[in-house]
């Protein structure tokens, strides 16, 4: 039998194709480094551009949620003075809302200030009784429940003025409590280690990378030589490269770098400069790496899109997940996302050691807890547990530290707080824990406050007292608060 001849026309067409490829890849070829030196210049600039928004965003959404915080406790502090039904002393009351007021510092010169309904500073550090209802920033406040400004302000001390921030809460007869610090000033709010692994994504090839320095030549974030001189890249062009981003604050800087094994190469930077923090954000890749043979030219054409891509994709997927990333660590609470027991007192031990002034601590225990278990189930009090849980966390700070400590009960720390103030600070959470409506029955707490003076206890001293005003509060009624006094002691004793 005869063999079927072999069909050659699919020979013929995939003998075009290749010839085609071929010429179209040799035709390409002379132009492939010119494309490669053109899509990479536009990578550093993605990328420098990418580092820019992600350190500015961070910064920002960091001090949006710090100054929110101040304010919105300011505010809660004040709405408790207001409270008829709580028989406060006014003039002590007064007292402890202005102590609050002038010890909370934000930054080196941020203040709390407070304005009446009529654009009047009531509270403010430099324009007290001032009438300054003119300006828009003010209108603004007036105008809005919130406000999160962004401006220009100069304080009577400074030589200039400087961008500011400001967050605003306005209350129910009309007058607005502000928080607001300069930029500049909450350099400690940039979580370095965080922006630093966000940063070596955007890493090329073998010699390029994103880094950043400020205006003094300092390298603040550096995979390999942070903390020193910009000199040790760029070496005797350092002087070349600042002078440049002074008169121009984004662009491209090549410079001729001599290796270690005595070879000169070509560098090129693409950089930004960050004038809040007066930093400068920048990328490069060595020209020789650009000059490989063509086949590795092409593979770091790839590379650079896949980083393009990967730049695109952090910004996308990096902000949202960091908060869950921080929140995901040992050391919460696996129910409410609070602070843990053991990170509790490790964190509040330390600021005991080093401060050099008292603080308060409050403990918190849900009323009846076991009924709640017992009548509607586990689930039910787990629910209540997290529900406690949600109030105490719109109270941590910087100033405040917030921890549940084992089943019902939860401990606070207070910063440079006398009991007065904690005690006022724990009528507001009693008061919103039994606002609660979530769940299938209502529920309260109770709270025992302890004032502890600089050098007299240790932090389990303080809780161990506080805790002996608590059991006080079981024994005359719960769903209340009450100091530490002495003879709660003697009670614990006779009980043992």
């Amino acid at each position: 039998m005869k063999k079927k001849p072999l069909s050659i026309l699919p020979i013929v067409l995939l003998s075009i194709v290749i010839v085609i490829a071929i010429g179209y890849t040799v035709s390409q070829f002379y132009n492939v480094e010119k494309r490669l030196h053109s899509a990479t210049d536009a990578i550093f600039h993605k990328a420098v551009d990418a580092s820019y928004d992600i350190i500015d965003t961070t910064i920002n959404e960091s001090l949006k949620n710090y100054l929110h915080g101040i304010a919105f406790s300011t505010q809660q502090v004040i709405n408790v003075t207001h409270d008829k039904k709580l028989h406060l002393d006014e003039v002590l009351v007064k007292k402890s809302l202005d102590q609050l007021i002038s010890n909370t510092h934000i930054g080196d010169s941020g203040y709390i200030s407070i304005l009446n309904s009529s654009g009047i500073y009531t509270s403010h550090p430099y324009l007290q009784n001032e009438d300054v209802s003119d300006l828009d920033i003010i209108q603004k406040q007036l105008a809005e429940p919130e406000t999160f400004l962004e401006y220009q302000w100069k304080n009577p001390n400074d030589e200039q003025s400087r961008l500011k921030f400001a967050y605003s809460i306005k209350l129910s007869d009309g007058s607005v409590i502000s928080a607001s610090v300069y930029k500049d000033e909450m350099l400690s709010l940039v979580n370095k280690d965080l922006l630093k692994d966000k940063l070596k994504r955007y890493n090329f090839g073998e010699t390029g990378y994103v880094y950043v320095v400020d205006s003094q030549g300092k390298l603040l974030l550096h995979p390999t030589s942070e903390g020193q001189s910009i000199h040790t890249l760029i070496g005797d062009s350092t002087y070349a490269f600042m002078n440049q981003v002074k008169t121009k604050p984004e662009g491209s800087f090549t410079y001729p770098l001599k290796l270690s094994n005595g070879k000169t190469v070509l560098k090129t930077v693409a950089y930004k400069y960050y004038p809040y923090l007066d930093w400068i954000i920048a990328a490069g890749i060595s020209q020789q790496e650009l000059s490989q043979p063509t086949d590795q030219l092409w593979h770091s054409l790839i590379m650079a899109g896949i980083s393009l891509l990967l730049v695109i994709a952090g910004l996308i997927l990096g902000l949202n997940s960091r908060h869950k990333r921080l929140i995901m660590i040992e050391r919460k609470d696996f129910l409410t996302g609070l602070n843990n027991r053991r990170s509790f007192m490790e964190s509040a031990s330390d600021y005991v050691k080093k401060s050099n002034s008292g603080y308060s601590v409050i403990i918190f225990d849900i009323d009846k807890f076991k009924s709640i278990n017992d009548t509607y189930g586990h689930n039910e009090g787990d629910k209540a547990i997290v529900a406690t849980a949600e109030v105490l966390a719109k109270f941590e700070s910087d100033y405040i530290l917030v921890s549940r400590h084992g089943g019902e009960e939860f401990v606070m720390l207070l910063q440079d707080m006398n009991a007065s103030q904690a005690y006022l600070m724990a009528e507001i959470i009693r008061q919103k824990v039994t606002q609660i409506n979530t769940l299938q029955t209502r529920f309260t707490i109770s709270a025992g406050v302890y004032e502890s003076v600089y050098g007299r206890d240790n932090i389990s001293e303080a809780i161990s007292h506080a805790d002996h005003a608590l059991y006080n509060v079981k024994q005359t009624g719960r769903n209340k608060v009450i100091i530490y006094q002495p003879e709660h002691d003697q009670q614990i004793l006779n009980k043992q």
